[in-house]
């Protein structure tokens, strides 16, 4: 409670620049629609109407993806998806939901990242401006830009590597159960590839702590601890992964095969993603460990090494088609320039750390402007006019005939002011149908040699464009209803996983009474006339059984966290 009191001011300053770096967007009244707003809308008005229903259905989309029983939240940050849900449903549209998005992305980096900063003894007034900084660079404004969701993991990375750096940092105490649990735990709720990344970092600095500590059975203890909570605490992530993967042969999200040329950082004088003000820091952090690397501490070293390796390993000095094609594993990583969001963490910390012991050394007088802070003021400030141009320049796409801002693989069978009128109809859904793309990641394949190009077309095809039915929900259920003019084989727009029950015309159907396509699609024995085609999802018990866990491992975690809060704030009371 006392340290809110005394942050509370910086708190209002990072919101309300989390504010002004939208103002383009908020004074031209404009969604900005960047190349991956499709996907994650649908994820977010799927979540919204369970929720506006109050029926749930954890696996299969009822509503979004053209309501075609496909698994996507599930394996993609489920809790997130239901608070992204509830979001749009409190704001009441696309515009108002994204704004407030986009705010929240924006203040949550600002204040995991001055947290990072200020638990490894950075200044107050560096950690500031670092913070804001962080903001205004790619990995996180690509979230407000194009809506990739990487940023919403590296908005909340910070707080894992604070729990990295105190392995380094406090030897006598190197891991705090509770902080590397929840650290873990969110960004494995949000984003798995960001997590993936963490646990990476984590590593690094666990091994340098293992020769530098003399509590090592204790390190170990800890570490194993809150392994095992954030196990519990994660049960749906990797439970649902478990229900899915073993009983079906899932497609697996596109597959990047020339990273060179598509997915690493370009040094260009647009900067769309290594700034030229993220180069001037970067470039700084560098000079100053050249010139003083026998004054920094090893906590310094480690994360000016480990970030600049991150950093190369983002861009072409690496032979990344060649790593893709020899280790097909590294695929699922797609585009290297998803390293610079940690990269970029690191090396700002260090800077933050760089700067301080300049300080230290040399403290400014009382009445001496400190150039460093000027000019990581000043940098920050062209930085934030940079993206605030960008965000300019993105949203007048909204005015456009285009709408869109990305039409990369994308379908738009609307243009100009009838999708605008679609994206702010009371029906959410409507915009969803005029304009997609047809993605066709998690889809149960049915052979493993599937192509995902071909992949696409079926899915337009099948699913996306074979609009022949009505659908609604029910219970849980998905009620598909068509007219048949004759008995005929028909494939109706939903797709079936293993545990996928169907009921057509009130029979339960077995594997010998429907038929898959290539990518899951329903194939019937229509009968002449109505016909009704009911969809449910089954979880196996393992699943089940992780859930409840789950559940109540969140459960006891809030108990516990508020048993914490309540202890402090009378110890508090009796001190005063």
């Amino acid at each position: 409670m006392e340290k809110l009191k005394r942050n509370g001011s910086i708190i209002v300053i990072f919101a309300i620049f989390s504010a002004i770096v939208l103002l383009p967007q908020l004074n031209q009244h404009a969604l900005i629609l960047g190349g991956d707003s499709s996907f994650h809308l649908n994820r977010f008005y799927d979540a919204m109407m369970q929720i506006k229903r109050g029926d749930y259905q954890y696996f299969i989309s009822l509503d979004g993806f053209f309501q075609s029983g496909r698994v996507v939240n599930a394996l993609y940050g489920p809790y997130l998806a239901y608070f992204n849900g509830w979001l749009l449903l409190i704001t009441g549209s696309w515009f108002k939901y994204q704004l407030v998005s986009d705010w929240l992305v924006n203040l949550l980096a600002a204040l995991s990242m001055y947290y990072l900063l200020r638990t490894n003894r950075v200044r107050k007034n560096y950690s500031v401006w670092l913070a804001l900084f962080f903001v205004t660079t790619y990995c996180i404004s690509t979230w407000t830009l194009n809506q990739q969701f990487l940023a919403w993991g590296t908005a909340l990375m910070p707080l894992g590597i604070a729990a990295a750096t105190r392995m380094i940092r406090q030897p006598k105490e190197p891991v705090k159960v509770l902080e590397l649990t929840l650290a873990v735990t969110a960004m494995m709720q949000t984003h798995v590839l960001s997590t993936l990344f963490l646990v990476v970092i984590l590593a690094i600095f666990f091994v340098i702590a293992w020769f530098k500590t003399s509590k090592r059975v204790d390190l170990v203890k800890k570490v194993m601890w809150s392994a095992l909570l954030t196990l519990l605490l994660t049960s749906n992530v990797w439970g649902a992964m478990l229900e899915l993967y073993s009983s079906n042969h899932l497609l697996a999200p596109f597959k990047n095969t020339i990273p060179l040329s598509n997915g690493i950082v370009n040094f260009t004088a647009d900067g769309s993603q290594m700034s030229l003000w993220m180069a001037l820091l970067v470039t700084c952090q560098v000079a100053l460990s050249l010139f003083n690397w026998q004054r920094w501490t090893l906590l310094n070293k480690t994360v000016t090494i480990v970030g600049g390796s991150l950093l190369i390993a983002s861009t072409s000095l690496l032979p990344w088609d060649t790593f893709f094609k020899w280790i097909p594993g590294l695929s699922m990583l797609q585009f290297p320039y998803r390293l610079l969001g940690p990269a970029s963490i690191l090396l700002l910390l260090g800077l933050g750390l760089s700067l301080t012991m300049l300080a230290d050394t040399h403290e400014p007088a009382p009445n001496q402007i400190d150039g460093k802070r000027l000019a990581l003021a000043i940098v920050t400030l062209l930085s934030t006019l940079t993206l605030l141009a960008d965000v300019q320049k993105s949203a007048e796409n909204w005015g456009s005939d285009h709408v869109l801002k990305s039409r990369f693989n994308m379908v738009q069978r609307l243009s100009g002011q009838a999708l605008r009128d679609k994206f702010t109809s009371p029906d959410f859904g409507q915009a969803l149908i005029y304009t997609y793309k047809p993605t066709p990641d998690y889809l149960p394949m049915q052979t493993s040699g599937s192509a995902t190009s071909q992949a696409y077309l079926n899915y337009q095809q099948e699913i996306a464009e074979n609009r022949h039915f009505k659908k609604r929900v029910h219970q849980g259920k998905l009620i598909v209803t068509w007219y048949s003019q004759n008995a005929k084989l028909t494939t109706v727009s939903v797709v079936k996983y293993r545990h996928t029950k169907l009921w057509l015309n009130g029979k339960k159907l077995t594997s010998k009474d429907y038929r898959l396509s290539p990518i899951g699609a329903v194939k019937v024995q229509a009968q002449p006339g109505f016909n009704q085609l009911e969809l449910a999802y089954q979880p196996g018990k393992l699943f089940n059984g992780l859930m409840a866990v789950n559940l109540f491992a969140w459960l006891g975690m809030a108990i516990f966290l508020a048993y914490k809060f309540v202890q402090r704030y009378r110890q508090h009371e009796s001190s005063r």
